[in-house]
C-alpha cells in the first residue's frame, strides 16, 4: 500500500530520488536535445534476493526512462 513521504536513497522504489554517485552526471538522452532520463525503478538485491540476477558484487538495480 503506498504511503505518502520519502524514502532512502538507497531504497528499493519506484521514482523519487535515486542513488547516484556525487561526481557522475546523470544521464540524459542524445536523442532528445540531452533531456536528462527519469528515474523509474530502483531495486535493492536485499529486497528481492531470488527474483533477479545482479552483476558481480553490485546490489543495486536501476532502470531510468
Amino acid at each position: 500500500h503506498p504511503r505518502p513521504g520519502t524514502a532512502p536513497r538507497d531504497a528499493s522504489k519506484i521514482g523519487g530520488v535515486f542513488l547516484w554517485p556525487r561526481k557522475e552526471p546523470w544521464p540524459t538522452c542524445p536523442e532528445h536535445d540531452d533531456c536528462p532520463f527519469v528515474p523509474a525503478l530502483q531495486l535493492c538485491k536485499n529486497d528481492i534476493p531470488r527474483i533477479t540476477k545482479f552483476k558481480g558484487n553490485s546490489d543495486l538495480r536501476q532502470v531510468l526512462w
